[in-house]
Protein backbone atom coordinates (compact mmCIF):
# COMPACT_ATOMS: atom_id res chain seq x y z
CA UNK A 1 0.00 0.00 0.00
CA UNK A 2 1.15 3.47 -0.70
CA UNK A 3 2.20 5.79 1.88
CA UNK A 4 -0.12 8.51 2.59
CA UNK A 5 0.71 11.76 2.01
CA UNK A 6 0.46 14.97 3.69
CA UNK A 7 1.16 18.84 3.53
CA UNK A 8 1.44 20.56 6.31
CA UNK A 9 0.76 24.69 5.95
CA UNK A 10 3.35 26.51 8.96
CA UNK A 11 5.66 23.32 9.08
CA UNK A 12 8.03 25.06 10.37
CA UNK A 13 6.60 26.32 13.67
CA UNK A 14 6.05 24.60 16.98
CA UNK A 15 2.62 23.31 16.02
CA UNK A 16 3.47 22.17 12.12
CA UNK A 17 7.16 20.82 13.38
CA UNK A 18 5.36 18.38 15.93
CA UNK A 19 3.10 17.72 13.47
CA UNK A 20 5.73 16.16 11.19
CA UNK A 21 7.55 14.34 13.68
CA UNK A 22 3.63 12.36 14.59
CA UNK A 23 3.24 12.00 11.35
CA UNK A 24 6.36 10.27 9.84
CA UNK A 25 5.81 8.17 12.92
CA UNK A 26 2.79 6.87 11.54
CA UNK A 27 4.62 6.30 8.14
CA UNK A 28 3.06 9.31 6.34
CA UNK A 29 5.38 11.04 3.78
CA UNK A 30 5.37 14.76 4.87
CA UNK A 31 5.63 17.59 2.65
CA UNK A 32 5.74 21.70 4.11
CA UNK A 33 5.14 24.72 3.13
CA UNK A 34 8.02 27.79 3.72
CA UNK A 35 7.96 31.11 2.23
CA UNK A 36 11.83 31.44 2.62
CA UNK A 37 14.47 28.80 1.04
CA UNK A 38 12.76 25.33 0.58
CA UNK A 39 16.89 23.82 1.60
CA UNK A 40 16.89 26.03 4.66
CA UNK A 41 15.85 23.96 8.02
CA UNK A 42 15.34 25.96 10.90
CA UNK A 43 15.60 25.25 14.46
CA UNK A 44 12.33 23.24 14.86
CA UNK A 45 13.25 20.85 11.50
CA UNK A 46 16.91 20.67 11.45
CA UNK A 47 16.21 16.98 12.75
CA UNK A 48 14.07 16.01 10.16
CA UNK A 49 16.27 17.22 7.66
CA UNK A 50 16.29 14.34 4.86
CA UNK A 51 12.97 12.87 6.19
CA UNK A 52 10.52 15.68 5.36
CA UNK A 53 10.32 17.75 2.01
CA UNK A 54 10.09 21.78 1.74
CA UNK A 55 8.50 23.75 -0.73
CA UNK A 56 8.77 27.42 -1.42
CA UNK A 57 5.55 29.18 -1.58
CA UNK A 58 3.42 32.73 -2.31
CA UNK A 59 0.00 30.89 -0.84
CA UNK A 60 -1.83 32.26 -3.70
CA UNK A 61 -4.51 30.23 -5.48
CA UNK A 62 -2.56 29.51 -8.35
CA UNK A 63 0.65 28.59 -6.29
CA UNK A 64 -1.25 26.72 -3.93
CA UNK A 65 -2.94 25.07 -6.85
CA UNK A 66 0.52 23.64 -8.41
CA UNK A 67 1.88 22.53 -4.99
CA UNK A 68 -1.28 20.07 -4.74
CA UNK A 69 -1.09 19.04 -8.51
CA UNK A 70 2.35 18.00 -7.85
CA UNK A 71 2.20 16.27 -3.93
CA UNK A 72 -1.49 15.02 -4.65
CA UNK A 73 -1.45 15.11 -0.45
CA UNK A 74 -4.51 13.03 1.33
CA UNK A 75 -4.56 15.69 3.96
CA UNK A 76 -3.99 19.05 4.19
CA UNK A 77 -3.37 21.02 7.81
CA UNK A 78 -3.06 24.60 7.68
CA UNK A 79 -0.80 26.12 10.49
CA UNK A 80 0.36 29.45 8.94
CA UNK A 81 0.02 32.97 9.48
CA UNK A 82 0.50 35.36 11.63
CA UNK A 83 0.48 34.58 15.15
CA UNK A 84 0.63 37.51 17.78
CA UNK A 85 -2.67 38.27 18.75
CA UNK A 86 -1.10 41.69 20.30
CA UNK A 87 0.67 42.86 17.57
CA UNK A 88 -2.56 41.62 15.11
CA UNK A 89 -3.76 46.03 15.74
CA UNK A 90 -0.25 47.06 14.21
CA UNK A 91 -0.01 43.74 11.44
CA UNK A 92 -3.83 44.06 10.22
CA UNK A 93 -3.11 43.45 6.76
CA UNK A 94 -0.88 40.82 7.14
CA UNK A 95 -3.34 39.24 9.65
CA UNK A 96 -6.12 39.63 7.36
CA UNK A 97 -3.80 37.96 4.63
CA UNK A 98 -2.38 34.96 6.60
CA UNK A 99 -5.80 34.18 7.87
CA UNK A 100 -9.06 34.96 6.37
CA UNK A 101 -7.36 35.14 2.68
CA UNK A 102 -4.80 32.42 2.63
CA UNK A 103 -7.28 29.65 3.86
CA UNK A 104 -9.45 30.78 1.15
CA UNK A 105 -7.06 30.12 -1.34
CA UNK A 106 -6.36 26.90 0.07
CA UNK A 107 -10.36 25.72 0.27
CA UNK A 108 -10.15 27.14 -3.16
CA UNK A 109 -7.17 25.24 -4.47
CA UNK A 110 -8.25 22.02 -3.03
CA UNK A 111 -11.71 22.28 -4.87
CA UNK A 112 -9.73 22.60 -8.36
CA UNK A 113 -7.49 19.45 -7.76
CA UNK A 114 -9.69 17.13 -5.92
CA UNK A 115 -12.15 17.98 -3.28
CA UNK A 116 -11.55 14.57 -1.80
CA UNK A 117 -8.31 16.16 0.02
CA UNK A 118 -8.98 16.36 3.57
CA UNK A 119 -8.68 19.76 5.57
CA UNK A 120 -7.70 20.88 8.85
CA UNK A 121 -7.99 24.49 9.77
CA UNK A 122 -6.32 25.42 13.21
CA UNK A 123 -8.53 28.42 15.01
CA UNK A 124 -7.97 29.86 18.56
CA UNK A 125 -9.91 30.08 21.65
CA UNK A 126 -8.95 34.18 20.92
CA UNK A 127 -12.32 33.45 18.87
CA UNK A 128 -13.93 33.43 22.17
CA UNK A 129 -12.13 36.11 23.53
CA UNK A 130 -15.16 38.40 25.07
CA UNK A 131 -16.49 35.51 26.66
CA UNK A 132 -15.14 34.52 30.39
CA UNK A 133 -15.59 31.57 31.85
CA UNK A 134 -16.48 27.48 30.58
CA UNK A 135 -16.45 27.61 26.46
CA UNK A 136 -17.51 24.70 24.60
CA UNK A 137 -18.10 24.53 20.76
CA UNK A 138 -21.59 26.22 21.47
CA UNK A 139 -20.25 29.01 22.89
CA UNK A 140 -21.15 32.10 20.70
CA UNK A 141 -18.28 33.17 18.71
CA UNK A 142 -16.88 36.83 19.85
CA UNK A 143 -13.44 37.90 19.04
CA UNK A 144 -12.06 41.06 20.44
CA UNK A 145 -8.81 41.69 18.08
CA UNK A 146 -8.18 41.12 14.88
CA UNK A 147 -6.25 37.98 15.38
CA UNK A 148 -9.81 36.54 16.77
CA UNK A 149 -11.45 38.39 14.07
CA UNK A 150 -9.24 36.45 11.37
CA UNK A 151 -9.82 33.11 12.90
CA UNK A 152 -13.83 33.49 13.52
CA UNK A 153 -13.84 34.40 9.45
CA UNK A 154 -12.31 31.14 8.48
CA UNK A 155 -13.79 29.07 11.56
CA UNK A 156 -16.97 29.61 9.52
CA UNK A 157 -15.62 29.34 6.26
CA UNK A 158 -14.52 26.02 6.67
CA UNK A 159 -17.72 25.39 7.95
CA UNK A 160 -19.46 26.95 4.36
CA UNK A 161 -17.24 24.62 2.11
CA UNK A 162 -17.64 21.78 4.41
CA UNK A 163 -21.50 22.31 3.77
CA UNK A 164 -21.53 23.61 0.37
CA UNK A 165 -19.41 21.16 -1.28
CA UNK A 166 -19.23 18.13 1.17
CA UNK A 167 -15.72 18.15 1.91
CA UNK A 168 -13.74 16.33 4.73
CA UNK A 169 -12.89 19.95 6.28
CA UNK A 170 -12.56 20.57 9.73
CA UNK A 171 -11.41 23.02 12.57
CA UNK A 172 -9.51 22.23 15.71
CA UNK A 173 -10.47 25.08 18.20
CA UNK A 174 -7.07 25.34 19.64
CA UNK A 175 -6.82 26.93 23.26
CA UNK A 176 -2.94 28.09 24.77
CA UNK A 177 -0.84 25.26 24.29
CA UNK A 178 3.40 26.32 24.51
CA UNK A 179 6.32 24.09 24.37
CA UNK A 180 9.98 24.50 24.23
CA UNK A 181 9.43 25.15 20.30
CA UNK A 182 7.24 27.78 21.52
CA UNK A 183 8.81 31.43 19.67
CA UNK A 184 10.09 33.90 22.70
CA UNK A 185 7.51 36.44 21.82
CA UNK A 186 4.60 34.49 23.55
CA UNK A 187 4.42 35.50 26.83
CA UNK A 188 5.22 31.14 28.22
CA UNK A 189 8.59 31.38 26.61
CA UNK A 190 9.29 35.05 27.79
CA UNK A 191 9.12 34.09 31.51
CA UNK A 192 11.13 31.15 31.48
CA UNK A 193 13.63 33.49 28.75
CA UNK A 194 13.48 35.94 30.99
CA UNK A 195 13.81 33.61 34.48
CA UNK A 196 16.50 31.86 33.18
CA UNK A 197 18.53 34.75 32.53
CA UNK A 198 18.18 36.37 36.04
CA UNK A 199 18.82 32.76 37.53
CA UNK A 200 22.24 32.36 35.53
CA UNK A 201 23.27 36.38 36.80
CA UNK A 202 22.58 38.03 33.15
CA UNK A 203 19.39 39.63 33.70
CA UNK A 204 18.03 41.46 36.68
CA UNK A 205 13.90 42.20 35.82
CA UNK A 206 10.96 40.66 34.25
CA UNK A 207 8.62 42.90 33.14
CA UNK A 208 5.06 41.66 32.69
CA UNK A 209 1.53 42.79 31.91
CA UNK A 210 -1.86 41.61 33.65
CA UNK A 211 -0.87 38.75 35.83
CA UNK A 212 -4.33 37.70 37.09
CA UNK A 213 -5.57 36.66 33.73
CA UNK A 214 -6.19 32.65 33.65
CA UNK A 215 -6.06 30.70 30.56
CA UNK A 216 -6.54 26.92 29.73
CA UNK A 217 -3.63 25.75 28.73
CA UNK A 218 -1.96 22.28 27.51
CA UNK A 219 1.69 20.82 25.69
CA UNK A 220 1.69 21.47 22.00
CA UNK A 221 3.03 17.98 20.94
CA UNK A 222 -0.66 16.45 23.27
CA UNK A 223 -3.07 19.42 21.48
CA UNK A 224 -1.07 18.42 17.87
CA UNK A 225 -2.19 14.58 18.60
CA UNK A 226 -6.01 15.58 18.56
CA UNK A 227 -5.15 17.45 15.69
CA UNK A 228 -4.28 14.28 13.67
CA UNK A 229 -7.11 12.46 15.15
CA UNK A 230 -9.51 14.92 13.78
CA UNK A 231 -8.63 13.98 10.16
CA UNK A 232 -9.92 10.68 10.63
CA UNK A 233 -13.63 11.22 12.17
CA UNK A 234 -16.37 9.64 10.72
CA UNK A 235 -18.26 12.53 10.25
CA UNK A 236 -16.00 16.09 9.95
CA UNK A 237 -16.89 18.50 12.22
CA UNK A 238 -15.03 21.39 14.38
CA UNK A 239 -14.06 20.14 18.15
CA UNK A 240 -12.80 22.29 20.63
CA UNK A 241 -9.27 21.67 21.84
CA UNK A 242 -8.37 21.92 25.38
CA UNK A 243 -6.99 20.97 29.04
CA UNK A 244 -9.88 21.73 30.41
CA UNK A 245 -7.96 23.29 33.55
CA UNK A 246 -7.26 27.10 33.88
CA UNK A 247 -3.97 28.46 35.48
CA UNK A 248 -3.12 32.20 35.71
CA UNK A 249 -0.01 34.08 34.43
CA UNK A 250 0.91 34.44 38.12
CA UNK A 251 0.80 30.63 38.32
CA UNK A 252 3.04 30.29 35.92
CA UNK A 253 5.83 32.96 36.92
CA UNK A 254 5.45 31.22 40.24
CA UNK A 255 5.73 27.91 39.59
CA UNK A 256 8.60 28.58 37.07
CA UNK A 257 10.52 30.84 39.28
CA UNK A 258 10.30 28.05 41.93
CA UNK A 259 11.84 25.51 39.49
CA UNK A 260 14.60 28.11 39.46
CA UNK A 261 14.96 28.43 43.26
CA UNK A 262 14.01 32.55 42.84
CA UNK A 263 11.86 34.71 44.53
CA UNK A 264 9.73 36.11 41.93
CA UNK A 265 8.72 39.17 43.82
CA UNK A 266 12.73 40.28 44.01
CA UNK A 267 12.59 40.40 39.93
CA UNK A 268 8.94 41.03 38.90
CA UNK A 269 7.79 44.04 37.70
CA UNK A 270 4.19 45.06 36.56
CA UNK A 271 3.99 47.36 33.61
CA UNK A 272 -0.06 48.63 33.19
CA UNK A 273 1.29 50.14 29.73
CA UNK A 274 1.08 46.20 28.76
CA UNK A 275 -2.35 45.41 29.87
CA UNK A 276 -4.81 44.48 27.18
CA UNK A 277 -7.99 46.46 27.36
CA UNK A 278 -10.12 44.07 26.00
CA UNK A 279 -9.25 40.73 27.14
CA UNK A 280 -11.08 38.54 29.47
CA UNK A 281 -9.85 37.82 32.64
CA UNK A 282 -10.36 33.95 32.53
CA UNK A 283 -11.29 31.20 29.70
CA UNK A 284 -11.42 27.71 30.04
CA UNK A 285 -12.72 24.88 27.60
CA UNK A 286 -14.41 21.62 27.67
CA UNK A 287 -13.06 19.12 25.47
CA UNK A 288 -15.93 16.83 26.29
CA UNK A 289 -16.66 15.90 22.66
CA UNK A 290 -13.21 15.74 21.71
CA UNK A 291 -12.49 13.56 24.30
CA UNK A 292 -15.62 11.19 23.17
CA UNK A 293 -15.17 11.49 19.58
CA UNK A 294 -10.85 11.12 19.24
CA UNK A 295 -9.92 8.83 22.41
CA UNK A 296 -7.94 11.59 22.86
CA UNK A 297 -6.85 12.67 26.69
CA UNK A 298 -4.67 15.68 27.09
CA UNK A 299 -1.55 13.66 29.40
CA UNK A 300 1.12 16.29 30.25
CA UNK A 301 0.53 18.73 33.19
CA UNK A 302 0.93 22.39 33.13
CA UNK A 303 4.07 21.69 35.68
CA UNK A 304 5.29 19.31 33.62
CA UNK A 305 5.20 21.50 30.77
CA UNK A 306 6.95 24.14 32.14
CA UNK A 307 9.82 21.81 33.70
CA UNK A 308 10.29 20.82 30.26
CA UNK A 309 10.55 24.71 28.85
CA UNK A 310 12.78 25.61 31.62
CA UNK A 311 15.08 22.47 31.12
CA UNK A 312 15.72 23.54 27.36
CA UNK A 313 16.20 27.13 27.89
CA UNK A 314 19.03 26.16 30.31
CA UNK A 315 20.43 24.40 28.07
CA UNK A 316 20.01 26.77 25.39
CA UNK A 317 21.53 29.76 27.62
CA UNK A 318 24.27 27.76 28.71
CA UNK A 319 25.47 26.66 25.54
CA UNK A 320 24.55 23.00 26.01
CA UNK A 321 23.86 20.18 23.27
CA UNK A 322 20.13 20.96 22.85
CA UNK A 323 17.51 19.00 21.45
CA UNK A 324 13.97 19.65 22.03
CA UNK A 325 13.09 16.18 22.11
CA UNK A 326 15.73 15.88 25.39
CA UNK A 327 13.49 15.42 28.72
CA UNK A 328 16.04 14.89 30.96
CA UNK A 329 16.38 16.95 34.45
CA UNK A 330 18.11 20.03 34.32
CA UNK A 331 20.73 21.31 36.85
CA UNK A 332 22.95 24.58 36.98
Amino acid sequence: MAKKKALILGISGQDGSYLAELLLQKGYEVYGTTRGSASVFGANLKHLKGKIKLIHTTYDVKSLVKILSRVRPHEVFNFAGQTYVSKSWSLLHETVQSSPVLVNNILEAILQVDKKIRFFQASSCEIFSQHSGLITEESPIAPGNPYGCGKAYTTHLVSCFRQQYGMYAVTGIFFNHDSPRRHEDFVTRKIVKRAVAIKLGREQELVLGNTSIARDWSYAPDIVKAAAKMMRMKTPQDLVLASGRTHSVQEMVDTVFALLELNPEAHVRIDRALFRPSEAPAIYASSKKAKALLRWQPKTSFHDMLKRMVAYEIRLQTGAEVDFRDERPFAL
